[in-house]
């Protein structure tokens, strides 16, 4: 989903969440963003496993713009991590394994920064 702040996208996540029998996990995408090499990729892992675990599960990524934006090259250790991070996000969605019942949405107010991956 996107638009301009405050026009409702995660409220509409909300409401989606209150309205199935699915498991709902929210998240912000600069959540991801850590400290140390290979967090970030490690918790979208995570986040992956907790919603097979818990299939069917919805995953809310709000704020998506921070971890996914269009690649480059990347000059600093930050933007390489960064870029870790949504090449796990990508590999976890439409990866080997079968998900069928684990679906992913996504909220940002710039839609225009986006990787076109997504």
């Amino acid at each position: 989903m996107y638009g301009p702040p405050g026009c409702g996208k995660t409220m509409l996540a909300k409401a989606v969440a209150a309205h199935t029998t699915a498991s709902f996990i929210r998240v912000v995408g600069s959540e991801f963003v850590q400290k140390y090499l290979g967090e970030g990729p490690r918790m979208v892992r995570d986040v992956f496993r907790l919603a097979k675990e818990n299939s069917p599960s919805i995953i809310f990524i709000d704020e998506i713009d921070a971890i996914a934006t269009k690649r480059f090259d990347a000059q600093t250790g930050a933007d390489r991590e960064v870029q870790r991070i949504l090449l796990e996000l990508l590999n976890q969605m439409d990866g080997f394994e079968q998900s069928t019942n684990v679906k992913v949405i996504m909220a940002t107010n710039r839609q225009d920064t986006l990787d076109p991956a997504l």
